[in-house]
């Protein structure tokens, strides 16, 4: 089970491991984590980030640096994820570290958007989210799996219920997707439904998930 997986990563955790081994073990620890738990993900990271920054490797560093900001954001610490984004070289950033850098600005400022009573500054939010979104949707094909999932939640902060439903399952359809993307599409059907105030289908959807 999962205990048994997160243990089986810990125990390549050990003074003889080479720095890309230590490198690899946080990172599978921080999206364990990721989810459920913002403290243990924050915890992770932190060490991804120690053991980059002595790999001296720029893309890691920037990798660790990004899973930081998402923890930050989830944490609402809205603050300290703007310091650390604006302080990224963004044009030095590879391919993957880019699409990552657009996924971390569109969930800040949908999180802004979401915890702001100015309606003036929430415009100006949503509007950076919205660019974002376009951002990310520029990187990716459609036929990633996170194609989809962004879309939906892009209608979903519009308020298009419905429309974001539909994308999510015309992602169910496709016979190609990992079960840890299935679970995605699940979790994201679960909240457009709670919005949409059908809670026996978001409570069913979220025990897929």
């Amino acid at each position: 089970g999962k205990t048994a997986q997160l243990d089986e990563i810990r125990n390549r955790i050990t003074d003889g491991a080479d720095l890309q081994t230590l490198f690899d073990c946080y990172n599978d620890l921080y999206y364990a984590f990721q989810k459920f738990n913002t403290d243990s993900s924050m915890y992770y990271a932190r060490k991804k980030l120690k053991v980059a920054e002595a790999t001296g490797i720029q893309e890691h560093i920037d990798d660790a640096v990004m899973n930081i900001v998402e923890s930050h954001t989830m944490s609402c610490m809205y603050t300290e994820a703007t310091l650390m984004l604006n302080n990224l070289d963004s044009t030095r950033l590879t391919d993957r570290n880019r699409l990552q850098y657009y996924h971390r600005k569109r969930l800040l400022y949908s999180g802004l958007a979401e915890n702001c009573e100015d309606d003036s500054l929430k415009t100006l939010y949503l509007n950076r989210n919205r660019y974002y979104v376009g951002k990310v949707l520029d990187e990716l094909n459609v036929n990633d799996d996170s194609y989809y999932h962004v879309t939906s939640e892009f209608l979903s902060e519009m308020g298009r219920y419905d429309d974001a439903i539909f994308v999510l399952k015309k992602h169910q359809e496709k016979e190609c997707s990992s079960i840890n993307s299935r679970a995605i599409t699940c979790y994201l059907m679960s909240q457009c439904y709670a919005k949409k105030g059908d809670t026996q289908y978001a409570l069913l959807y979220y025990a897929r998930s």
